[in-house]
């Protein structure tokens, strides 16, 4: 009987996705600001959060102007959430014709040129589901992801992601040497170098906009192993679809200074960050090292 609940729990989950993504682009950003501003006036937890994380992050802001920060980028989040049904749900020639532009095109391609191994960092800014229909265009691409507990809604949301032949392996004990094996062939992998990692021991302390947290290592294993190629690449939103933007980090990234090598990590993260700010996922609890920061 619960086996049968979950399979229809996921079966509904695909059904509504696929219902919401083909609502068209400019009703679903509406209707992503309603349900945003719903959970703005409803002083939700992603508010609070959100307001933490910017009055450290961004204290030359005055308070109004981080007020209206903190409101966008919640409306920006969910209206993010909203797109990715359609870009699940719909053609992938349809996400292409949403991508109005791409900067910094000729510095992936250099670094493609190379063949030493590509490691495209991907920021949560903007819509990064974008990048899984345009990448596979240019390179082939690993990148790892966490399986969805309901597997037909796990099923769905991988084959939409795979199907211009990107690949995708499972956050697991294996996927270092996946990615390692990957880079090594001298192909591209894709990681969140945002996150804060489960594993205590593949994480070091580095400053993010002037305060601790907790920073992978895996980033700076994949360089001295395999001595490959850096970019960040993000995907914004604007007026009628997205822009694609590569950017190189700074190039103490390669440092054989595991310290070093995470702050310039964050400090590119940073950058991207400071590009379209309302844009970037600040609902996230980024700094559990400083778990003060939350207490409120």
């Amino acid at each position: 009987m619960a086996k049968n609940r979950v399979f229809t729990k996921g079966k509904l989950a695909v059904a509504a996705l696929k219902l919401i993504g083909h609502l068209p682009l400019p009703l679903l950003r509406v209707l992503g600001k309603i349900i945003g501003y719903c959970s703005w006036y409803a002083n939700s937890k992603a508010r609070r959060i959100t307001e933490i994380n910017l009055q450290y992050c961004l204290p030359q802001l005055d308070r109004r102007s981080r007020r209206a920060l903190a409101r966008q980028s919640l409306l920006d989040t969910v209206i993010g959430g909203l797109e990715m049904a359609a870009l699940w749900s719909r053609p992938k020639t349809w996400t292409m014709k949403k991508i109005v532009a791409t900067e910094g095109l000729p510095l992936l391609k250099k670094c493609l040129g190379e063949d030493r191994g590509l490691i495209l960092l991907v920021p949560h800014i903007g819509n990064w589901e974008v990048l899984n229909v345009q990448l596979p265009h240019y390179c082939d691409i690993l990148s790892l992801y966490k399986p969805h507990p309901l597997v037909e809604l796990d099923q769905f949301i991988l084959g939409a992601r795979t199907c211009i032949g990107g690949e995708f392996a499972p956050t697991d004990s294996k996927s270092v040497k996946l990615l390692l094996t990957h880079l090594k062939k001298g192909k591209t992998t894709g990681i969140l170098p945002d996150q804060v990692p489960i594993d205590s021991n593949s994480a070091i302390s580095a400053p993010f906009f002037g305060h601790k947290a907790k920073t992978m290592t895996l980033i700076y294993r994949l360089i001295q192993k395999t001595q490959c190629n850096v970019l960040f690449v993000y995907c914004k939103r604007v007026s009628g679809g997205f822009v694609t933007v590569f950017k190189q980090p700074d190039q103490t990234i390669y440092s054989d200074d595991k310290l070093i090598s995470a702050t310039a990590l964050n400090h590119g993260v940073e950058q991207c960050v400071l590009d379209i700010p309302e844009q970037y996922q600040w609902e996230y609890k980024r700094f559990k090292e400083e778990q003060s920061f939350y207490r409120r």
